[in-house]
């Protein structure tokens, strides 16, 4: 009797397993990227602060489908790197937004490289205003010189 009482407790753990609809899934996202944890978002919602990958029936069924390039809009590209920001490591963060860790390192790297690029552009346009500063002092010298001849 003791034998089956624990293949029954084994039975019930495993179909307490919880199935997430879409829905929830779309939740818990919408949580955290509204600038919540994904402790807090996971303590909320009763849920594992991790869960396995491949968990997710559409994880399971996308080998049979044709996987399309998703595209991210800017503010949401900016509130990943800005959960990084805020001590997250890269992996949880892409966990958490369900995208590859590859990609938020990808992310990072352009958002550094905006400064730079802004930097080159702020130097450019400063010797330009150099530039037609000087002109624009010649031109005053020109105007006084031909005035005083008249």
């Amino acid at each position: 009797m003791k034998k089956k009482s624990s293949n029954s407790s084994v039975r019930q753990a495993k179909t307490a397993r919880r199935k997430y609809d879409e829905e929830f899934k779309r939740q818990a996202l919408t949580m955290i990227r509204h600038g919540q944890s994904v402790r807090s978002v996971a303590q909320a919602l009763g849920i594992s602060e991790t869960m396995k990958k491949g968990s997710s029936e559409s994880t399971r069924n996308s080998e049979k489908t044709t996987r399309r390039r998703r595209k991210y809009d800017e503010e949401f590209k900016q509130q990943a790197l800005a959960m990084v920001r805020n001590g997250q490591s890269p992996r949880s963060v892409a966990e958490a937004l369900g995208i590859s860790e590859n990609l938020i390192h990808r992310w990072k790297r352009a958002a550094r490289a905006l400064p730079q690029a802004a930097g080159d552009e702020i130097e450019q346009l400063r010797r330009r205003l150099k530039q037609v500063e000087m002109e624009r002092d010649i031109l005053k010298k020109a105007l006084s010189i031909f005035s005083r001849q008249t």
